[in-house]
Parts: C-alpha cells; sequence; structure tokens
C-alpha cells in the first residue's frame, strides 16, 4: 500500500464512509430475496432470512452507532477539508 492509500483509507473511516458502507452492505443483506446466493445456499443448514434477520439488524443498528453516529460532527467533519 501506499501513503496515498493509507490516507484514503482512514479519511474514508474518520469521516464515517466506511461505516455507511457498513450499514449499506448489511442493509443489502436485509433486502435480499431468500434465493439470492448471499444466504449461502450451498452450507449445510443453510443460512435463512428468518434465521437470521434480528442479528442482521441489530448489527446493521451497532454499526451506525459506533462507525457512523461519532464521526458525523466536529471534529470529525473537519479532515475531508484538508483534502
Amino acid at each position: 500500500l501506499s501513503s496515498k492509500d493509507i490516507v484514503k483509507m482512514t479519511l474514508a473511516f474518520l469521516t464515517g464512509k466506511q461505516g455507511c458502507n457498513t450499514v449499506r452492505d448489511y442493509a443489502a443483506m436485509l433486502l435480499a430475496p431468500p434465493e439470492d446466493p448471499m444466504w449461502l445456499p450451498w452450507l449445510p443448514g443453510q443460512l435463512s432470512f428468518e434465521g437470521c434477520y434480528l442479528s442482521l439488524l441489530g448489527c446493521m443498528c451497532d454499526g451506525w452507532r459506533r462507525l457512523v453516529f461519532p464521526f458525523d460532527c466536529l471534529p470529525w467533519s473537519l479532515p475531508p477539508i484538508a483534502t
């Protein structure tokens, strides 16, 4: 990784952008139909929406609380100005 890549990844975390991507991915799982490959139908006992939706919803909310909400105010809103 170059120094520019490291700065870009750090800024994605400090601005909450990476957290938004994480929450978006959880939402995509919640919206996926039961036959979607995301549910890993080849696993024995396979994952199902019914068995996972409460855990996914909790993880999505916790991800927003930890990875987006804290960086939505000062001083965390300042790093994008530097770039």
